[in-house]
């Protein structure tokens, strides 16, 4: 279970379609399920970032209640259908005692418990049926004395039940001329049982494009010392080649049009991304033993 805290306009709705993008290349048997409880889902944007939105990729739905979004969130998942069910988002989620209310009544926490019920179900039907399970959540100021200015939506039972918590925050806008093109978001990991916590990512959200896979591994793999130089950059085209041009932007073009070198610069920055795993938990191992 992946539960993301995000602030306004850091780009909570296309991460989601992203994450589902992903998916489906990975799983092409199963099916992803969106669940838009904010009713604002954009199949067009969708489809324009690469999401396949037929009925046999997506199963989309827009819930009348909170009840009615977690009822359907566990269906899906204890189905074994779902490679991928995603939940935009946790501030949205209204119980039905609170539509059923009147109008002045005051409804103290019903969502925070409704979630402490029910993500206790979904995270034990997660682990059964291995489906990746996304909450998206969003920061609201916060009214009370005490814990900042901002506070998290869904009390505390966002805090115990997901495997990862990941905080996205927009750091600054790109621009090409006069026009706004995208922006760098930084991910932090707040909780991550898989590795190491509090570490951080960035990465570049490109508007109606996502995220450009040559960009970043182009960029990752500089950082790693796999493409060398400054200026001019000597990088590998294959196990025996390497290749030398001016200009990163260069060098990410060339790849755009090379896939097979580019399949090859991604092995060697995954195999980069392992070694360095397997040497941490060598480490981890030593000083155990110590």
């Amino acid at each position: 279970m992946i539960i993301y805290h995000v602030e306004s306009g850091a780009g909570k709705s296309t991460k989601a379609i992203l994450l589902m993008i992903e998916a489906q290349k990975a799983y092409p048997d199963k099916l992803v399920a969106f669940i838009d409880c904010e009713q604002a889902f954009d199949k067009e944007y969708a489809e324009k970032l690469g999401l396949k939105t037929d009925e046999e990729f997506l199963f989309f739905i827009q819930p009348d209640s909170a009840n009615q979004a977690l009822d359907l969130m566990l269906q899906f998942i204890s189905s074994s259908l779902f490679s991928i069910v995603v939940l935009d988002s946790v501030p949205a989620l209204v119980p039905e005692q609170n539509l059923n209310a009147d109008v002045g009544d005051v409804q103290v926490a019903s969502a925070a418990r409704l979630l402490s019920n029910e993500l206790r179900r979904i995270m034990i039907e997660t682990k059964k049926s291995n489906t990746a399970t996304v909450l998206i959540n969003q920061w609201r100021a916060n009214i009370g004395f005490t814990g900042g200015d901002k506070a998290m939506p869904g009390g505390q039972a966002m805090k115990y039940y997901p495997s990862m918590t990941i905080d996205l925050k927009r750091k600054e806008l790109v621009k090409k001329g006069d026009d706004f093109i995208g922006m760098d978001v930084q991910a932090n990991f707040i909780k991550h049982r898989f590795g190491a916590p509090f570490t951080k990512a960035v990465y570049r959200l490109y508007y109606g494009e996502g995220i450009r896979r040559s960009d970043e591994a182009v960029e990752v793999a500089k950082d790693l010392g796999i493409i060398v130089g400054k200026g001019w950059y000597t990088f590998p085209i294959s196990a025996t080649e390497t290749e030398r041009l001016q200009g990163i932007e260069n060098v990410i073009n060339w790849y755009k049009e090379h896939p097979e070198a580019f399949a090859y610069l991604e092995s060697l920055v995954i195999a980069s991304f392992k070694k360095q795993v397997k040497e941490q938990e060598e480490d981890t191992d030593i000083t155990e033993v110590e």
